[in-house]
């Protein structure tokens, strides 16, 4: 799971991961890549995800770039990482 996956779970408690969707305006299956890392929600998703759970968004994405660094070896994610996570070159 990925750490701004585990923050998620985490405020949601019992809810479901389909209720939580519904309520951020996404599919179940975007939420569960995003818990699995598979990708990671873009910047409005994460003001959304804020809003909706009390979590603000540099709790949710206070490790994403050490998270992505790591798993290319220290660098910059390549291009299509970036796109993945919201952030514009």
């Amino acid at each position: 799971m990925s750490p701004i996956g585990k923050r998620i779970l985490g405020a949601i408690g019992r809810e479901s991961i389909t209720s939580l969707a519904r309520r951020i305006g996404v599919s179940r299956t975007t939420v569960q890549g995003w818990l699995a890392g598979r990708y990671q929600p873009n910047w409005e998703r994460l003001a959304v995800i804020s809003a909706q759970t009390g979590i603000p968004v540099e709790t949710l994405t206070q490790d994403i770039f050490s998270h992505h660094q790591a798993r290319s070896g220290g660098t910059t994610p390549a291009h299509g990482k970036r796109d993945k996570i919201g952030v514009t070159p």
